[in-house]
């Protein structure tokens, strides 16, 4: 009963967790806003709102690559190490930037019509600007829609050497293409300023970029060129960008391939096959086939101090350990579908500790080899909690696939 206890309270704990992960975005809008003024100073000319409005979108920008730069070295030191300890930290790494980055948009613009209009009468193009929102959009959505494509690599991919492969050469390709995109940044924001051709604002806003968009600032050259020059710099890089995106199909192209191939082999039972080419993970804890209804895209990892959930990390800072708690939601899944894998596992040789239900709520406990988890089922959604030592949920052909090659 004690135990019991214990679980049900580290749900309330992580539940109360989840609200200050929603609660960063206001810490992010208020970062971006004060990077704003940092470029203004006491003055509102249309060159000083243009700068701000550029500010606030490298800023926001930049923020989203380095998670995503943050990921991907997690995924390399997975690759140098293969151990449990280096997986779930990639697999929280991924959590965390996923969960950041789509909380990021941008500031509300400060330059108006008349702002436009004024620097378009003194020559200046500012027709960049009025896409900058929805590229800025149409980044964040790749960006997610990467995270999405490695976090398959992560939770199911990394158990076969041919799929690993696959995803360790998307990986190496993404860190060319973001810092790719970081130096296109740096060439944005040195065209502005080369059209500018202001010493003084070139200065200040050298000053602002340097605090708060040190990875961009970091590409800049050291004093900007005409913007014909830019201009020339930043077509090669394009075309760079082009090639590595052409590249980056191909890589998909095979990571579909092996997911075609998987299907053909789970469907011939050809678990031989799927064994010989099984990839060795170090120091893994017990592991357990999931259900049918499983969908781990809803993941969230906490840490705890002194039994009390901590702040999570934040995208760039070293995980010192890994987490010490995992929650796992998945929609649409009916109470009978819970108990229906509750028999499974029961025919298996793993039967649940216990079971309550009350007001629609099913909860059931369990204890596998010493590590404890709870499915907790309610409106169709169930929930599934793991505290200090987790299992491992595999795909459901890896046991038979374990088996066939001892």
């Amino acid at each position: 009963m004690k135990k019991t206890f214990l679980v049900f309270m580290m749900l309330t704990m992580a539940a109360a967790s989840c609200q200050t992960i929603a609660s960063a975005e206001n810490g992010v809008h208020s970062e971006a806003a004060e990077a704003d003024s940092a470029a203004s100073g006491e003055e509102s000319t249309a060159e000083v709102k243009m700068l701000n409005d550029l500010v606030g979108y490298i800023y926001q920008s930049e923020n989203m690559y380095g998670d995503m730069q943050w990921v991907l070295d997690a995924f390399e030191r997975l690759d140098a190490e293969k151990s449990w300890e280096n997986l779930q930290l990639a697999r929280a790494s991924l959590a965390i930037a996923k969960d950041d980055i789509s909380m990021y948009s941008l500031p509300e613009s400060e330059m108006t019509v008349e702002d436009q209009m004024e620097l378009m009468r003194r020559g200046i193009d500012v027709s960049f600007m009025e896409n900058m929102e929805a590229a800025f959009e149409g980044e964040k959505t790749t960006l997610l829609n990467t995270c999405g494509n490695l976090h398959y690599s992560v939770m199911d991919g990394v158990f076969l050497q041919g799929d690993w492969d696959v995803s360790m050469q998307h990986v190496r390709l993404l860190k060319d293409l973001t810092a790719c995109d970081i130096q296109y940044l740096a060439n944005t924001a040195d065209w502005v300023l080369a059209t500018l051709n202001d010493d003084e604002i070139t200065e200040r806003f050298s000053e602002v970029m340097d605090t708060y968009c040190p990875l961009t600032h970091a590409c800049q050259a050291e004093k900007p060129e005409n913007p014909e020059a830019v201009e020339e710099v930043t077509d090669s890089l394009l075309d760079h960008v082009g090639d590595l995106l052409i590249d980056e199909a191909k890589i998909l192209g095979a990571h579909s391939n092996r997911l075609n191939l998987m299907t053909e082999l789970v469907e011939q039972e050809d678990y031989l096959t799927m064994g010989k080419d099984l990839l060795e993970i170090s120091d893994m804890p017990p592991v357990l086939f999931y259900p049918t209804w499983y969908d781990d895209e809803d993941i969230h990892y906490f840490w705890k101090e002194n039994d009390e959930i901590i702040e999570t990390p934040a995208p760039g800072t070293t995980l010192e350990r890994v987490p010490d708690i995992c929650l796992i939601r998945t929609k649409g899944v009916s109470a009978d579908e819970v108990l229906d894998y509750q028999e499974e596992l029961e025919k298996a040789g793993l039967p649940c500790l216990g079971s309550t239900e009350d007001d629609g709520k099913l909860s059931i406990l369990y204890e596998y080899q010493g590590n404890t988890f709870v499915l907790i089922w309610e409106d169709e959604s169930v929930e599934i909690l793991m505290t200090d030592d987790p299992v491992c949920f595999v795909p459901r052909w890896y046991l038979p696939a374990c088996d066939a090659v001892k």
